[in-house]
C-alpha cells in the first residue's frame, strides 16, 4: 500500500527524525518531489534512515564507489537531493558516525559565512541610507516623484488587447501595493529617495540575515551531534598505568636472574657413573 504526505523541512536533522518515525511504522521512502514524501507499507519490515552529505556528486563514480563500501553496513541510497544523499537500512539501526556529523555540517557552514557576507554588505548600505536622509532632511530636498504612476489600458477590443488589458490590471494591483508600501516608509522616514532605497534593501537585510541564523543553527546542531558521537578518549591515568606496566614488565625481563638449574637425584647418578666411566 503506498502514502504520502506534505511536510517541508529547514533542517536535515529534524528530515531524518520524522523520517525514522515513519521507518519504525513500516513506511519506505520511495520519492521526495517538492517537499511532498511517498511512502510503500510494509507489514514484515521496519527501516532505518541516514541522510548525509556525500561531497560529491550522487551519479558520480566516487560516489557509487562509496555506496559500495557501506552496502556492507546495510545501507542503500534510496533518492538524492543535491549532494544529499537518503540512505535506508532494513530491520536495523543506522550509527551515526563523527565524521559523517562533521560532513554535514560543512555545507551549512559555508552557506552562513555566504548569507553573512551579503548582509553585513546591505546592512552597511542600510546605514549609508539613514545618513543620507537625515543629509537630504538638513537641506530641505524633497523627491520629486511621490508614488509609482500606474499603467494604461490599451484601448482595443480585440482578444490580444484584452489579454493585455488583464496582465496591465494585475500590475497596477501590484503598483498600488507598492504605493502603500512606500508611504508607509515616507511617513515614518520622510519623502525622498533613501527612504525609498531603504524600503527595499531593509526587508532584503532581514531575510539574509534570517537565512543566516538558520544555517549557523543547523551547522552548530550537526557539530554538537558530532560531539556526542565522537568516542570518549581513553583515561589518562589507565593509559599511564599501562604503560608504566608494559615498561615494568620489559625492565623485570631484562634484569630477571636466570634461575639455578635443579637436578634430580637419578641425574646426579647417572652423571657420577658417567664420570667414572671417563
Amino acid at each position: 500500500m503506498k502514502s504520502s504526505c506534505f511536510r517541508v523541512f529547514f533542517s536535515k536533522i529534524s528530515e531524518q527524525k520524522w523520517l525514522n518515525a515513519r521507518g519504525r511504522e513500516g513506511l519506505l521512502l520511495e520519492s521526495a518531489n517538492d517537499s511532498r514524501y511517498k511512502f510503500i507499507k510494509s507489514d514484515e519490515h521496519t527501516y532505518s534512515y541516514s541522510i548525509e552529505h556525500i561531497g560529491v556528486a550522487p551519479e558520480s563514480d566516487a560516489a557509487k564507489e562509496y555506496y559500495e563500501t557501506v552496502a556492507g553496513q546495510g545501507l542503500k541510497p534510496v533518492l538524492s537531493s543535491g549532494q544529499w544523499v537518503y540512505f535506508v537500512k532494513e530491520d536495523g539501526e543506522i550509527a551515526e558516525t563523527a565524521e559523517k556529523l562533521r560532513g554535514n555540517a560543512k555545507p551549512y557552514r559555508a552557506r552562513a559565512l555566504y548569507f553573512l557576507g551579503f548582509a553585513l554588505v546591505f546592512a552597511v548600505v542600510c546605514g549609508y541610507q539613514f545618513y543620507a536622509i537625515k543629509m537630504l532632511k538638513s537641506i530641505g530636498y524633497v523627491s520629486a516623484n511621490d508614488t509609482i504612476g500606474k499603467i494604461t489600458l490599451l484601448k482595443g477590443t480585440g482578444f490580444f488587447d484584452k489579454l493585455v488589458n488583464v496582465l496591465i490590471e494585475v500590475l497596477n494591483f501590484l503598483i498600488r501595493l507598492a504605493n502603500g508600501y512606500f508611504k508607509l516608509w515616507h511617513g515614518w522616514l520622510g519623502k525622498s529617495d533613501a527612504s525609498a532605497v531603504l524600503a527595499v534593501l531593509l526587508p532584503v537585510t532581514a531575510v539574509l540575515a534570517l537565512f543566516f541564523g538558520l544555517n549557523l543553527s543547523e551547522y552548530l546542531a550537526f557539530r554538537g551531534e558530532a560531539k556526542k558521537a565522537a568516542p570518549a578518549p581513553e583515561p589518562a591515568e589507565t593509559a599511564n598505568a599501562d604503560e608504566n606496566g608494559d615498561e615494568s614488565a620489559e625492565t623485570d625481563g631484562e634484569t630477571a636472574p636466570a634461575e639455578p638449574e635443579i637436578k634430580t637425584e637419578d641425574e646426579d647418578a647417572e652423571q657420577d657413573l658417567q664420570d667414572k666411566a671417563e
